[in-house]
């Protein structure tokens, strides 16, 4: 499965926001929980993310945001309020053509079924939606969801 939104070299888009629609357990809607985001190019480049916010989360030590852009799968981030996280990427870099995710270490009912990602060209913009998702993923841990 390969999602692919913005392959075009002219793409602009440098701020990308990643809402959760649904877990898997719907009764855990306070907990969500991603071991690892990464981002591709159209080559299928790894990008880095040069920043990353979750503006009304609320993580445990050692689990914050940032742990799910590490490189280490074996850690990962836990949002007590299940909120919108927001990936910046340099201007310097390839557009972003894809992404994937990392299911975490536990409790599979924390992980996201249904998703919209979307884009902001600039501060104050409107987000515009680019990918969204609603379907199965995989129950095993450490499962990478994406291409």
């Amino acid at each position: 499965m390969r999602w692919e939104f913005c392959a075009i070299p002219t793409c602009p888009l440098r701020k990308y926001r990643f809402h959760v629609d649904q877990l898997r357990d719907p009764s855990s809607l306070q907990k969500l929980q991603v071991a690892e985001f990464m981002f591709y190019g159209a080559d299928a480049s790894v990008l880095r993310v040069s920043s990353i916010e979750n503006p009304s989360g609320n993580s445990p030590d050692k689990q914050g945001v940032e742990m799910s852009v590490d490189g280490n799968v074996q850690t990962k981030w836990l949002d007590y309020n299940a909120q919108d996280v927001v990936f910046s990427f340099q201007q310097s870099q390839p557009p972003v053509a894809s992404f994937a995710w990392v299911t975490a270490n536990d409790f599979m009912e924390r992980d996201p079924v249904a998703w919209t990602l979307q884009v902001q060209e600039s501060a104050g913009d409107p987000w515009l939606t680019v990918h969204t998702f609603n379907g199965p993923v995989p129950a095993s841990r450490y499962s990478t969801v994406g291409p």
